[in-house]
């Protein structure tokens, strides 16, 4: 298992600055397939930076492409914003099998 994290981690004492000409929120989806650890790079849209607040989730999808709970363990590890409007999400799809997944991306300015 990872290491046990002991008592309450306190937040942030000030929030970095953000760019104030930047949208305030964005969200986008992606559909792609994946085994094993994998990398990827999600083109989100105009207003994304670095220092964007960035949450992500993956979800399996059946044959129809309709989300589904499966037997697969799904884990997003890493996730990192960047100025040229890209997310890097460092993802596993613990499964023997390629499967049909989808990536959601959600940030805040």
């Amino acid at each position: 298992m990872g290491e046990d994290m002991e008592g309450l981690i306190e937040p942030m004492a000030a929030a970095p600055r953000r760019d104030a000409a930047a949208p305030a929120q964005g969200w986008a989806a992606f559909s792609f397939r994946a085994q094993g650890m994998f990398v990827a790079h999600m083109n989100v849209q105009q207003g994304l930076t670095r220092s964007s607040y960035v949450f992500a989730s993956l979800t399996e999808l059946d044959e129809q492409a309709t989300p589904h709970l499966g037997e697969a363990v799904l884990t997003v590890h890493n996730v990192v914003p960047t100025d040229s409007h890209t997310v890097i999400l460092r993802g596993e799809v613990a499964w023997p099998t390629h499967l049909h997944i989808t990536a959601y991306v959600f940030f805040v300015n």
